[in-house]
């Protein structure tokens, strides 16, 4: 994997990861994280502690929030909208063939927030942070 990132790509989509938003994201991010469980500490020790508990993983995505057909902004209205707010998505960090330093990331994401504007006289961006449901993360090198 390369130290820069220069490219990679996106897929999204409602029933299937099919509709290509790669041109309109300017950051793909899969974040893995895990809850801190406090440990207090003991009279044999006298030193509290922390131990990993339950992980939680994300999707952060920051693009070009356009309003036209072929933006990703009305595919994530349309997720939004829907009774489940999920959206599957799969995608690499760099362009080229999946392998064990390109792997492909796949999932399924669920839409809780999306911005409507911007900024006057700047781009319309946002960042958005979704979750991706429990036991749908998937890391691929073939």
């Amino acid at each position: 994997m390369s130290l820069t990132q220069l490219k990679g790509n996106l897929m999204m989509g409602v029933d299937a990861a099919d509709v290509d938003i790669s041109a309109w994201v300017t950051r793909l991010t899969v974040q893995r994280l895990r809850e801190s469980i406090a440990i207090p500490g003991t009279l044999a020790t006298g030193q509290a502690s922390v131990a990993a508990g339950a992980e939680t993983d994300n999707v952060i995505v920051d693009f070009f929030s356009d309003l036209s057909a072929e933006a990703p902004f009305d595919l994530f209205e349309q997720a939004i909208t829907s009774p489940n707010s999920e959206l599957l998505f799969e995608g690499t960090l760099d362009p080229g063939p999946v392998g064990p330093e390109n792997p492909k990331y796949s999932g399924t994401a669920v839409i809780l927030g999306l911005d409507i504007g911007g900024t006057v006289g700047q781009l319309r961006t946002q960042s958005q942070t979704f979750p991706i449901r429990a036991g749908t993360l998937v890391k691929a090198t073939t």
